[in-house]
């Protein structure tokens, strides 16, 4: 199969890649597929070494902008891609271009140590959503908040934290403008949902920002004890939402909070428009 990857490539503004690592008969071998808007442009499965190499030739297009890189894959070699991936990025001297990461697994390990390293490479000028579709020991999660491209992303997407419950702080996702959190698997402390709620009515949380955590249990009338404006429940329009309060900001702002018996969503929106939401 002869073709150029960067003659592929280079005619689009904007690229979406994956790169699995196949559970195939045969070890060490990668699939990439690369897509512009829902076409897809290539795909291959073949060797680490080739579809590095190949990954490598985007990065070093003028001007790229990869929209999305989804990494996943297999217990049986994922390591060896990554530390040969990572040890190419050193080589060039290069760093990923990349808006939104998303980590997914079909192994029961999980995030491991060299996807916080390859994480490292990302640009974090560039980099504005983390999203977490695999599991995530304490371990990991601890050294994952510590890394720059944590702190400098603006959207999280974390799947699951049954592994890290023990270990996770309000105030290392309290930064970012998005959170969408799934399978929270502890009871959300009063304090935390007061934490999240007075971090978003901060300016520096822009329009359209907003909060939702799921599957956790929220002590409604001691969260509401907390606000420092008068509890006002706004007219509910479904019966399994306990509490609706609507927190006036600058220029005409609101941060609506929806409170839950096992989830807690905020969302800031001029208020007109809260409903069509």
């Amino acid at each position: 199969m002869n073709y150029s990857i960067t003659d592929i490539c280079s005619p689009h503004q904007s690229l979406k890649i994956s790169l699995c690592l196949e559970p195939t008969k045969v070890p060490y071998f990668t699939s990439l597929q690369i897509r512009a808007g829902s076409d897809i442009l290539f795909t291959r499965v073949y060797s680490h070494y080739s579809c590095i190499k190949d990954f490598l030739e985007i990065l070093r297009l003028p001007d790229v902008r990869i929209e999305l890189l989804d990494i996943g894959g297999v217990e049986i070699d994922q390591n060896h891609f990554l530390t040969q991936l990572i040890k190419k990025l050193q080589e060039g001297n290069l760093r990923i271009p990349v808006e939104t990461v998303h980590f997914h697994s079909t192994i029961t390990e999980g995030l491991v140590e060299k996807h916080l390293e390859l994480l490292t490479y990302f640009n974090p000028l560039v980099l504005y959503g983390i999203e977490l579709n695999t599991k995530v020991s304490a371990e990991i999660h601890k050294k994952l908040v510590t890394l720059e491209q944590w702190k400098q992303a603006k959207k999280v997407t974390y799947m699951s934290m049954k592994d890290c419950k023990d270990v996770v702080r309000m105030e290392d996702f309290v930064h970012f403008e998005k959170i969408f959190w799934v399978d929270f698997t502890r009871k959300m402390e009063t304090e935390e949902c007061w934490q999240m709620i007075k971090a978003f009515r901060n300016p520096d949380h822009p329009h359209g920002s907003y909060f939702h955590i799921s599957d956790t249990e929220i002590d409604i009338n001691g969260v509401i004890a907390l606000f420092d404006i008068p509890s006002k429940c706004e007219e509910r329009d479904t019966e399994y939402v306990k509490h609706i309060q609507h927190f006036p900001l600058d220029d005409g702002m609101v941060l609506e909070v929806r409170l839950y018996e096992d989830q807690i969503i905020g969302k800031k929106e001029v208020k007109e428009k809260l409903g069509e939401m």
